[in-house]
């Protein structure tokens, strides 16, 4: 966050929001106090500039000799309640571009970081990391009001890197506006108290006219939303990874151990053919990604989740080969640890229909879609690479629905198979697990279109 405040040594620092999405506030107040009694306060309307700094008025600023007692006086008379549209909240954050505990980070990018630990030993490996670093960055940039600080590396709201515990609160309000907006139900007061508390929790760039529906007018724009969650989830932990330790006297200057990862292109003639003939194999006719053409192979080890899934599979058994799409830009978050299972209860954020877990696909078309922007309530990537992971599920005891609505995951099955053409509208085979242990990644695949 940029700042062009008085100079000196700033102790402490408050921010605050009002948001009222049905009167059209998002505004913020900034406050700073400073080592030698020196209270500084600065205001406007929720606005940050391409670099994600926040922007303020020339004029709107103050500063005053009242020092804590004054700083808190002003909190006060902000946050208590002075009726709709008027009180203020504290927003939980950090400032990752002068957060100490991203100096050791701060100087690499994201990029920089990658192509450093991932282990890519040759050309076409290093040209990956590099492109999945940018793409990871533009696609969430550009689907997406979240905005990427160049000077850290990471994606940050107008007012600050949200902390994990707001963006938990934030993701059981974003379930109630996705339920909200599939039965297009703007005008509920559910939807507005949801809405206002969300925007309140992660703060928004909204220009000077919004409201409800145009903040978010479908699922897609939820679903963007759930990738605002994810990847401020992501910053802050880079944000507040300890700075490297100090040896021999001397602050080592080398990264945080972020990527554990080994890709290697696949070379293997008889391995390649055998990929490239089970991909062929199991494609399907009905969808638009049918005549993609396998590119390259690359090999993946994480070692973290080889050792999981290799104590896990041996438990379970009955380990099936599927596949996983995803979008180029969550190709590097799913390097850096394997799969996750993001928290959220409502299958409109994320479209899984079958519970909070791990799915993967028969049909290698029906994950491709994933990739390409064609499975239902996406749209379409601007994006001239496409990626697929290859994986083995360790489905043990399997469940099989008959329906899209059951609770699941049933109470003593290791996983849900729910099979097409025989459970509701589902015209593909989906395979589900509800312990991340029970999936290894094997193989990426990138591909190119017809």
């Amino acid at each position: 966050m940029s700042y062009d405040g008085p100079a000196g040594n700033i102790v402490e620092e408050v921010r605050l929001i009002c948001v009222n999405p049905t009167g059209n506030n998002n505004k913020f107040i900034l406050c700073r106090l400073f080592d030698d009694g020196r209270f500084w306060r600065c205001w406007g309307r929720v606005r940050a500039d391409s670099q994600g700094e926040l922007v303020k008025h020339a004029s709107s600023q103050k500063l005053e000799h009242t020092g804590k007692s004054g700083m808190e006086k002003l909190i006060y008379s902000k946050t208590r309640d002075r009726g709709p549209g008027k009180t203020y909240t504290r927003v939980d954050a950090v400032d990752g571009a002068s957060s100490a505990a991203t100096r050791s980070v701060s100087t690499s990018s994201l990029k920089d970081v990658a192509r450093k630990q991932i282990d890519a030993g040759c050309p076409i490996t290093q040209k990956l990391v590099e492109y999945l670093a940018d793409v990871n960055a533009h696609q969430i940039m550009s689907a997406t009001t979240l905005k990427f600080n160049k000077t850290t590396g990471m994606f940050q709201t107008p007012l600050g890197i949200v902390t994990p515990v707001s963006v938990q609160d934030a993701r059981s309000k974003l379930d109630i506006l996705a339920d909200a907006v599939a039965k297009r139900d703007w005008k509920s007061i559910r939807f507005n108290e949801a809405l206002e508390r969300y925007l309140r929790l992660i703060p928004h760039d909204l220009g000077h006219r919004f409201s409800g529906e145009t903040f978010l007018p479908d699922l897609q724009r939820v679903r963007e939303e759930n990738d605002i969650l994810d990847a401020l989830d992501a910053s802050y932990r880079t944000a507040t990874t300890a700075p490297a330790p100090k040896v021999g006297g001397k602050q080592q200057a080398d990264a945080p151990k972020i990527f554990d990862v080994k890709l290697e292109v696949v070379d293997d003639r008889k391995v390649r053919k055998e990929l490239t003939q089970f991909f062929l194999n199991t494609r399907n006719r009905m969808h638009a990604v049918y005549d993609y053409k396998i590119k390259e192979i690359f090999s993946v080890d994480i070692p973290s989740v080889r050792t999981s899934f290799e104590k896990k599979s041996k438990m379970v058994g009955n380990i099936m080969r599927l596949f996983h799409g995803t979008k180029s830009s969550h190709v590097l978050s799913i390097l850096r640890a394997g799969l996750i299972i993001p928290p959220s209860s409502s299958a409109h954020c994320t479209g899984r229909l079958f519970g909070n877990g791990v799915y993967g696909a028969l049909q290698s078309t029906k994950a491709l879609q994933y990739t390409a922007g064609y499975a239902p309530g996406q749209s379409r990537f601007s994006v001239s690479r496409f990626f697929m992971f290859m994986c083995r599920f360790a489905m043990g005891k399997v469940y099989y629905p008959q329906g899209t609505h059951e609770s699941l995951p049933k109470r003593g099955y290791d996983s849900t198979h729910a099979m097409g053409g025989k459970c509701g509208y589902l015209r593909n085979d989906e395979c589900i697990v509800y312990d991340t242990s029970q999936v290894i990644l094997d193989y990426l695949l990138e591909f190119s279109p017809k």
